[in-house]
């Protein structure tokens, strides 16, 4: 990554652009990459060398920065807020302003009113529009749209409204898993063929994994009893771009579907 390193005090020449490593967050730190920055009075003292305390040469000048968490240390609670702000969705949110966790969902389900879901629905929905014009489908994290009758409803409604399919009414018979272990990305490629080669001609399947990059953002995301989550989603990347994987669906001319088309 590039930064503008202090080596000296002075002038505006002290200020040098170079190339460093990317940081990585300790615990109790997030790493941000930065979208905006500003400069305060102090941080030209501080780069001078006339402010009443000193940084540890060389250090990078600036305190106000604004960007994209990119990754996160241990101990780092990572939550999330309604779109439309907890003023107007009060019924969804905690005493903190947050979504609740998994362990209060009871106390979600309690209070949730009907309209305000709504409401964030719609902004969710709209902001991923702005960004991604063909989207795919709506869905939904761990079935929240469904966790009654009319929540199912108000979702219909609002695919219908902006034009998006929703999750289709799958027969759970149709859906494979891989055959076979699957820790690694070789044994998930090999599983994957071994599901392959058992599809019955004629019949619509489908496949659910959740693909992703090895990285340190992913590496951040973890629970007890699954702390490998990025490796293991890596190897899912790794086993639907596998050259045997494409053989083994060209061998056997099986046709890949759209997330739409399955529910048709």
């Amino acid at each position: 990554m590039k930064a503008i390193l202090v080596r000296e005090f002075g002038g505006l020449e002290v200020l040098k652009l170079e190339e460093i490593p990317t940081p990585k967050p300790a615990a109790g730190q997030v790493l941000v990459r930065i979208r905006a920055a500003g400069v305060n009075p102090y941080d030209t003292y501080m780069r001078a060398g006339t402010y009443a305390v000193k940084p540890l040469l060389p250090y990078t000048p600036g305190s106000d920065g604004a960007g994209v968490v990119e990754a996160i240390g241990d101990g780092v609670n990572y939550r999330w807020r309604p779109l439309t702000g907890r003023d107007k969705v009060p019924s969804l949110v905690d005493e903190m302003g947050y979504f609740y966790n998994s362990d209060r969902i009871h106390e979600c389900l309690a209070r949730a009113k009907l309209d305000e879901l709504e409401v964030e629905f719609r902004a969710q929905i709209e902001l991923a529009l702005k960004y991604i014009p063909n989207i795919s489908h709506l869905s939904a994290h761990m079935g929240c749209t469904n966790i009654s009758p009319e929540v199912r409803a108000l979702t219909i409604r609002l695919a219908r409204e902006y034009k998006i399919p929703v999750d289709p009414e799958w027969d759970y018979k149709g859906f494979v898993g891989y055959d076979g272990p699957h820790k690694t990305s070789e044994q998930k490629i090999q599983s994957f063929i071994n599901m392959l080669n058992k599809l019955e001609p004629g019949k619509t399947y489908i496949f659910l994994d959740h693909p992703g990059i090895c990285n340190d953002e992913l590496k951040a995301v973890y629970h007890i009893g699954y702390e490998d989550v990025a490796a293991d989603r890596q190897g899912v990347v790794d086993a639907w771009t596998s050259d045997k994987v494409k053989e083994a669906i060209k061998k056997r001319s099986i046709q890949l579907i759209s997330y739409q088309d399955a529910g048709k």
